[in-house]
């Protein structure tokens, strides 16, 4: 019994020593958060696609999203998906738009975002 609380002790231990030895990937800290809206950062999709956020701005002002409103210089990278989101500043009551840049197809498209809520 006491051999195998020892072994589960030391296990533990081991486990928490490993635990904090681990660092993110070169690739993970080459990935700028566009968030911040700085120009010249990068949004990098899994897929190896990018785009920088004067480009993502671009796209999005020469596509119909600029004709639902005005639209704000944060893009919020989806690298999953290969997509860069940037808000709109439209009144649609129950919604929240985005334009949607693709990566790949470097075209974009609005995203309403509504709740469906009907509000009077």
């Amino acid at each position: 019994m006491q051999n195998l609380v020892k072994f589960l002790f030391i296990f533990a231990f081991m486990f928490f020593i490993v635990g904090c030895n681990t660092t993110v990937s070169d690739q993970e800290q080459q990935i700028p958060d566009l968030s911040g809206g700085t120009a010249g950062d990068t949004c990098v999709a899994d897929s190896g696609e990018s785009i920088t956020l004067d480009e993502a701005v671009d796209i999005a002002e020469n596509s119909n999203c600029a004709q639902e409103g005005e639209i704000r210089r944060e893009c919020n990278c989806n690298e999953h998906n290969g997509s860069c989101w940037m808000d709109i500043e439209a009144k649609k009551p129950g919604c929240s738009p985005s334009c949607v840049v693709d990566l790949e197809t470097k075209e974009a498209q609005v995203n309403w975002g509504c709740t469906g809520l009907i509000t009077e």
